[in-house]
């Protein structure tokens, strides 16, 4: 059985909610391109769902109503926007950061 991964990073912005569209297929509304993709791309092969994301952001879009260092403010997060338009995908997060950098690090 060959296992499909999607691979994708999580940003600090303020994303907008909107309808992605590729080769005339509509998403469904929301506000983070990865769930418009695994729309997209999944064809029941049980796709798995990695984001890579920084503490900071897993705050600010992770989360429904994220914390930016400056105000907050009322939005579906990342996590619950794939519960509801996707809720049999296998979604992790993890920190990108520490994750890409291990292998640069020294042990002695």
């Amino acid at each position: 059985m060959t296992r499909h991964v999607l691979f994708s990073f999580l940003g600090k912005n303020r994303y907008i909610p909107c309808y992605y569209v590729f080769r005339r297929k509509k998403a469904s509304y929301s506000r983070f391109v990865q769930t418009a993709i695994y729309e997209h791309v999944n064809d029941d092969a049980h796709l798995e769902v990695v984001i890579f994301a920084t503490k900071g952001a897993i705050a600010a879009n992770w989360h429904d109503n994220g914390k930016q260092t400056d105000h907050s403010y009322e939005n579906e997060g990342l996590q619950s926007a794939f519960k509801r338009i996707a809720p049999e995908a296998n979604v992790k997060n993890t920190d990108g950061y520490s994750q890409a950098t291990h292998h640069f690090r020294k042990t002695s």
